[in-house]
């Protein structure tokens, strides 16, 4: 009977064993799977983020040609207007005068 007993008590703790083991293994891939998720948001985080810079350099690269191209646009519009003027400042002048005189 004794030994009956043994038995049951041995086999009794190798079975707490057994769940026991099952229970950190279980605690330990479930920490694996945790660290895993993180892995895989940090690196979609860091692709959007690289993303985001390039789509931002290549904003502003655009931006920047645009304003040249208005800049350059504007300065030979102001180039004509001061040559029309340099070249009709006089006779304007006149006509303004003689206008005001009527």
């Amino acid at each position: 009977m004794n030994e009956a007993l043994l038995k049951i008590i041995e086999v009794d703790k190798a079975a707490r064993k057994q769940a026991h083991d099952a229970l950190e293994a279980e605690r330990a891939a479930l920490a694996s799977i945790g660290a895993e998720r993180q892995k895989i948001i940090d690196l979609r985080l860091e692709e959007a983020r690289r993303t985001a810079e390039e789509t931002k350099r290549s904003v502003l690269a655009n931006a920047e040609k645009k304003a040249a191209q208005l800049k350059e646009k504007y300065a030979k519009a102001q180039a004509a207007l001061d040559k029309d003027f340099a070249e009709h400042r006089e006779r304007w002048v006149r006509e303004i005068f003689a206008r005001t005189l009527e």
